[in-house]
Parts: structure tokens; C-alpha cells; sequence
């Protein structure tokens, strides 16, 4: 509320108007939760393929030109007249359903294709959000087909050498990161070198723990 409520006076009127949009979003969120929750998990697991087919249906259209729609440079969204629909927000719950779903199936017989397939799974949605581009997305997708790699029991010495391939690859990818990407991480690792730019809500959230304390002022 204290960080929103001036810029909410001045725009809207009301201090309170984006603490209120936010307390619905959580109301909603909290029930869709508990809806989700009294859910059959054999409904999840019949859905997950659909899920996974639309998500990756919708990330190729976004990449077509004149049918995504391009916001700051990114081509993130569909535009579905009404509202706009990113399909990389529905992979985030589509994608581990979907390796669950193939993991499961083939319970008690995994081989190493079966972990090779599983890989392709995650690589092939994982590149094609890289190329909307979104950096951040792409991360959290790829960590968390990571973990039902890793939980199905991808081996650790395969662990191993891909953290091992994937470190000795950072000049390689450091070189094909676009520059507000490369700016993010600089700025994470010393916000002093921005202190009015990108490094500002840093350097501030420091002062703010710093003088307040546990209880703040």
C-alpha cells in the first residue's frame, strides 16, 4: 500500500486503488487454490497433454509475425480481440504436468531415451520463449522441467556435466544476451554502478532495511 498509494491518489483518486486490485487478485488466487486442491489428480493428469499441445500451439503462433502481438520489443502475446492471452504463463503449469504425465507412464521401464525425450520436452519450449525473447520466463520453465528431470531420477553424473557444459558456455551466452539482459545482471551484482538507473530500487531497498530495522519507522 505505501509503495502504490501516491501514484494511485495522483492517477486514479483513490490510495487505495492498486492495494484493492491487488487484495482481489489474491481473494482469486487463494480460491482458485483451494478449487484446484479438491480436484481428482487423475483429472490433471488427463488434461496435461491438451494443456502442453495449446501452450506450445499458442508459443508458435506468438512467433509468426502479424499474428503476435509486440509490446517493447517482445513478441510475447496473442491478441484474442478481448483480452491478450500469453501462452508461455499457461506452460509454466503445462510443462511439468505434461513430463509428469510422460514420466509416470513409463514408471519402472525409464532408460536413458526416456530421459532424452524428456530433455526435448523441456529444450523445445524453453528455446522458442528465449526467442520472444524472455530471459526470465525461460528460466523459470527450464527450472522447473529441471526438477522432474531430476526427481524422475536423471543421474547425477548427467547432472554433473551439464552444469560443468553449461559454465564453461557463459562467454557464449554472456555475448547473446541482449543489453538491457546483460545490464540486469550487472546491476544485481553491484547496483552502485546504475545508482539513479536500474540500481536505484536496490540501493533503496538496503537503506529501508538498513534504517528501519525489523519493525521499520
Amino acid at each position: 500500500y505505501s509503495a502504490s498509494a501516491a501514484q494511485a491518489y495522483f492517477q486514479y483518486g483513490s490510495s487505495f486503488y492498486f492495494f484493492g486490485r491487488q487484495a482481489l487478485w489474491v481473494c482469486l488466487g487463494v480460491g482458485t487454490m483451494y478449487v484446484l486442491s479438491r480436484v481428482d489428480y487423475a483429472w490433471f493428469r488427463r488434461a496435461a497433454v491438451p494443456l502442453a499441445g495449446l501452450a506450445l500451439a499458442g508459443l508458435c503462433l506468438v512467433l509468426v509475425p502479424g499474428v503476435g502481438s509486440s509490446i517493447n520489443g517482445a513478441r510475447r502475446w496473442l491478441n484474442l480481440g478481448f483480452t491478450s492471452f500469453q501462452p508461455s504463463e499457461l506452460l509454466k503449469l503445462a510443462l511439468p504436468l505434461m513430463m509428469a504425465w510422460y514420466f509416470q507412464r513409463n514408471e519402472g521401464v525409464l532408460r536413458p531415451r526416456h530421459f532424452l525425450v524428456g530433455g526435448a520436452l523441456l529444450l523445445v519450449p524453453f528455446l522458442l520463449i528465449l526467442r520472444q525473447p524472455d530471459l526470465g520466463t525461460a528460466m523459470m520453465i527450464g527450472a522447473s522441467g529441471f526438477y522432474l528431470l531430476f526427481f524422475a531420477g536423471l543421474p547425477w553424473k548427467v547432472i554433473l556435466g551439464g552444469a560443468t557444459l553449461g559454465a564453461a558456455s557463459l562467454p557464449v551466452v554472456w555475448g547473446l544476451m541482449h543489453d538491457y539482459q546483460q545490464r540486469r545482471v550487472l546491476t544485481l551484482l553491484d547496483p552502485t554502478s546504475d545508482p539513479l538507473g536500474d540500481g536505484y530500487h536496490i540501493i533503496q531497498s538496503t537503506i529501508a532495511i538498513g534504517s528501519g530495522g525489523l519493525f521499520g519507522k
